[in-house]
């Protein structure tokens, strides 16, 4: 499967939903599976994705990182193609039907869409 670096930082709210539901046995071994191989990849996009905030912000006394207004646009231009770069990684999706039972926001499951099979739809 093909994923944007944007669509793996942007799961994790489904995903850690997902990790903590109770659903069938052959579902949560999907879901396990699953997060087992998007957080490595999750890890590997916030690290790089921290060293371009930190390239081109200042740590505030919160430990927060802030990007100068003067950088902003020198900022973005690097971001944005960082998020849309795409990698590949080989995932069972997981059918809706099997997490019908877990109560997700709008936000929570449109985090994490592109990894359901929704109807007829093949993997």
């Amino acid at each position: 499967m093909t994923l944007t670096i944007a669509q793996i930082l942007d799961c994790k709210p489904g995903m850690e939903k997902l990790l903590q539901a109770t659903v069938p046995a052959a579902t949560a071994l999907r879901i396990a599976r699953l997060a087992q191989k998007i957080t490595a990849e999750h890890k590997t996009a916030y690290e790089e994705c921290l060293k371009l905030f930190e390239r081109y912000g200042t740590r505030n006394e919160a430990g927060s990182i802030q990007v100068a207004e003067d950088r902003v646009e020198e900022f973005r231009r690097e971001l944005e193609p960082f998020l849309a770069t795409e990698v590949n990684v080989e995932v069972d999706r997981i059918p809706l039907a099997g997490i019908e039972q877990v109560a997700m926001t709008a936000g929570e499951i449109g985090s994490i869409e592109v990894f359901l099979l929704v109807g007829d739809t093949v993997g």
